[in-house]
């Protein structure tokens, strides 16, 4: 094989590597008080992971970097610009088999990436 091939090839596959696989997703918010579960995790910001995430139990423990990208309710009630310029990493610690949403973030770890007003955002999530 040519050297400037060989050499383009394995450039674009650690480009491959370092890029950040985030996946899209929705996110809301419950106050408190909070689960028995929380009290293991004090310093933590939590959530709760959707049946399309929770895979069993596999990601309770997880902790995942989210990103609010945008809104996600529909006019008049949307807040127009609701996501704030930062990421939360969150840890996964219960179930919210009734939620509609990927994730159902503490009211503190929605609050970092958005406006509380929202009640729901467009995320991007990755581990």
């Amino acid at each position: 094989m040519d050297v400037k091939l060989f050499v383009m090839v394995l450039g674009m596959v650690v480009c491959l590597v370092f890029v950040d696989c985030a996946t899209i997703g929705t996110a809301s918010f419950y106050p408190p008080p909070y689960s028995r579960e929380y009290m293991k995790h004090p310093d933590s910001f939590i959530a709760a992971a959707s049946n399309f995430i929770w895979a069993n139990k596999t990601t309770c423990g997880r902790k995942l970097s989210v990103k609010c990208i945008g809104p996600l309710n529909p006019a008049p009630n949307r807040v127009p610009d609701p996501c704030k310029p930062k990421k939360v990493l969150v840890e996964i610690i219960e179930h919210c088999p009734h939620c509609h949403e990927t994730l159902n973030l503490s009211e503190e770890a929605f609050q970092k990436i958005a406006n509380l007003d929202a009640g729901i955002v467009k995320i991007e999530y990755h581990e």
